[in-house]
């Protein structure tokens, strides 16, 4: 009896992180040189997510509105299906789009646990050097990041020294809030 409960158990489990499709990530991102450090959100829901940091040390908090509706600086709207990339114009009601790079990671066999999450270590190349170090994990069933486009997962650390960069995840909630939907009538060109 024990062993079906358990077994029941765990299938449940698994099956909730599956259909998981919301996720909030938060961040510490901290200067290589230096020693400033901000806060920093992911928030994934299904194929889009919204990134940001703020150097006020505060997240957004606004309940009514849908990410992306505001201008926050150091902010972006991903879209991994579309592969495209949204920037909200200041002063205005429209977003600039750019398209994913074509990243080539190198994914290693090296692995390690961050807050939970067995991650792999991937590296990205460009011109023969090394532009960054991201551990990313496919436990959540999602795909997100911050600089760099193209892992098969969620990225929850990232050391990026050419641009003096570290993000580190320092917790999840399997909850997000609402990411505006861009219309092609919203965007710049």
């Amino acid at each position: 009896m024990r062993v079906s409960l358990l077994i029941l158990f765990f299938t449940t489990l698994v099956t909730t992180l599956q259909a998981q499709k919301s996720v909030t990530i938060n961040y510490i991102l901290k200067a290589t040189i230096g020693s400033s450090t901000w806060l920093t959100q992911l928030v994934i829901n299904d194929s889009i997510s919204y990134e940001w940091f703020n150097a006020n040390q505060k997240f957004y908090t606004k309940k009514n509105n849908p990410l992306g509706t505001m201008y926050l600086p150091h902010a972006a709207i991903k879209n991994n299906k579309s592969k495209k990339i949204y920037y909200k114009l200041k002063d205005k009601n429209n977003y600039s789009q750019f398209d994913f790079r074509d990243n080539k990671w190198q994914i290693t066999n090296d692995t390690t646990t961050i807050i939970g999450y067995k991650c792999v270590k991937a590296l990205l190349f460009v011109d023969g050097q090394k532009l960054c170090e991201s551990y990313f994990t496919t436990e959540l069933n999602l795909i997100g990041n911050f600089l760099y486009d193209g892992l098969p997962g969620v990225v929850l650390k990232e050391l990026c020294p050419q641009i003096n960069r570290t993000y580190t995840a320092t917790s999840i909630t399997f909850y997000a809030k609402q990411i505006v939907n861009i219309e092609p009538k919203d965007i710049i060109k």
